[in-house]
């Protein structure tokens, strides 16, 4: 009589197994889409902090290249400088994205070769590229929707490189996990 009983509770529990299932995987998959997302988010800040990061540094030294060099009175020296520079960056495609000859800091306008040379870092200066990795990692309206006016050189020579963007959510939920960022970074001008 035991067989008996221990089979008819296993036929009545056949369905348990399927409906707690069909409770627990849908939370499962929402937490781990979940996580996937802010790591998603994560990954995109970490890019964009490293570009940025190298723009800054890259950005502060061109004041060194043409002024502090230029200002030695050292003809021989500014050209053998001049040369390695040169026969190192002519190997770049797109080194124009890289480096500056202009004395554009003396302007009061940096938004724009920041946003150069933030291209550079990024993508190589490939506008199509970073537009994709942006767009994979969640920024609104991709490279268009990067915005550097807020970069500025105080009178000290430090260097403020600030961006400005929209970042959402991997799973939108009718826009309200749209995010405001704001990161700078600061150089001293050599």
């Amino acid at each position: 009589m035991n067989n008996k009983r221990s089979i008819t509770v296993k036929k009545n529990e056949r369905g348990s197994v399927t409906l707690e299932a069909s409770l627990v995987l849908p939370i499962f998959i929402f937490i781990f889409l979940f996580c996937y997302g802010i790591l998603m988010m994560f990954s995109g800040q970490q890019l964009i902090s490293h570009a940025l990061l190298q723009s800054a540094e890259s950005l502060s030294l061109d004041s060194f290249a043409s002024e502090k060099i230029g200002d030695t009175g050292l003809e021989s020296a500014k050209s053998a400088v001049n040369m390695l520079y040169e026969s190192i960056i002519s190997n770049s495609e797109n080194k124009e994205y890289f480096s500056s000859n202009e004395k554009w800091y003396s302007g009061a306008d940096v938004s724009e070769e920041a946003k150069k040379r933030f291209l550079g870092y990024f993508s190589g200066g490939d506008e199509s590229k970073a537009a994709s990795v942006l767009s994979i990692v969640g920024i609104n309206d991709g490279w268009s929707g990067m915005t550097f006016h807020d970069s500025y050189i105080t009178d000290d020579g430090d260097l403020h490189v600030i961006v400005n963007y929209e970042q959402k959510f991997l799973f939108d939920f009718g826009g309200l996990t749209v995010f405001d960022r704001k990161m700078e970074v600061i150089a001293h001008m050599w």
